[in-house]
């Protein structure tokens, strides 16, 4: 894009008797002027701004800022760094805050505000655009999906856990059967209630137990059919009336707790097992995919902006 106001520019110099001009310290403000506008062609906008800008410093000539103001945005057409632009319309405002209380320069006024207004359309497009890219692309072009590092730590700790519940699991399910043995135990030997008589334990707390020397509740005596039975179940049928009792009491106050430990052990540590097995195999499996995903994913531009390679 072409300064349109290089030729008017020239012009003003003249009126004002800048041309010709000379500083023993330095290029004067038209010297400055014509090297800038020789850079501005160039593509050199970077020298355009800085001679301009020394134009100015000398000259006061406000003209100049317009053309600092395109040279800013040319550099902007180079560089599409949002900042450029935004300079452009800083320094396009700075000239008409010097330039609108001059009449003579009203028609210049009128065409940087124009300008001006394309500058703001152009500024709050690029922001909308941004604004829609990091909310659609949340890691830039070339970032890896996955993270290597964070997989192999998930892989070592779902391992750990995996390896954990299925101890746990293991130690319920046999402390469970175990458990489950003995309760079939104790109500097997619970028989023994039917070789004595009703007396024998009736109103006997089951944690009692009788001694060689301890007598024994009154009434109580073997039944001769109830013994007969005893075959039947595989229990000894000895006659030992003492015995039998203290078999059925130490039946009764025990095969209700094994039966509590199977159920808490199925229950308890083997359900732990279970949810500690399948947490530590999600965890191994997204650690393995942070992997994968970290050696064949990224992200790269395409023509409808950044596509996914594997």
């Amino acid at each position: 894009m072409r300064s349109p106001c290089a030729a008017l520019l020239v012009a003003v110099l003249l009126v004002h008797g800048v041309v010709g001009e000379t500083h023993a310290q330095g290029p004067s403000a038209e010297e400055l002027y014509q090297d800038g506008r020789k850079a501005y062609r160039l593509g050199d906008y970077d020298g355009a701004i800085a001679k301009w800008q020394e134009s100015f410093n000398l000259s006061d000539q406000p003209l100049l800022l317009y053309n600092i103001a395109l040279a800013h945005r040319g550099k902007y057409d180079v560089s599409q760094d949002l900042s450029d632009l935004r300079q452009a319309r800083t320094v396009l405002r700075q000239f008409l805050q010097v330039a609108e209380p001059n009449p003579d320069l009203a028609s210049d006024v009128a065409d940087a505000k124009s300008k001006l207004a394309e500058f703001d359309e152009e500024i709050a497009a690029a922001e909308a655009r941004q604004k829609v890219k990091d909310t659609r692309t949340p890691t830039t072009s070339g970032d890896r999906l996955g993270d290597p590092a964070k997989g192999r730590k998930l892989m070592i700790v779902g391992g750990s856990v995996l390896a954990a519940g299925a101890a746990l699991l293991f130690t319920g399910v046999g402390l469970g059967v175990y458990f489950v043995g003995r309760t079939r135990d104790f109500s097997n030997l619970a028989n023994y209630k039917r070789a004595i008589s009703l007396s024998c334990y009736e109103g006997i707390s089951t944690s009692a137990h009788f001694g060689p020397d301890e007598p024994l509740p009154m009434g109580c005596a073997i039944d001769p059919g109830g013994e007969a039975m005893l075959e039947a179940y595989g229990l000894d049928k000895a006659g030992d009336l003492r015995g039998y009792l203290n078999n059925y009491l130490y039946a009764a106050r025990s095969g209700p707790k094994a039966q509590r430990s199977a159920t808490l052990s199925f229950a308890l540590l083997g359900g732990i097992g279970v949810a500690s097995v399948i947490a530590g195999a999600v965890l191994m499996a997204r650690g393995g995919l942070e992997r994968r995903l970290a050696k064949r994913a990224a992200f790269f531009p395409s023509p409808f902006g950044l596509g996914l390679r594997f």
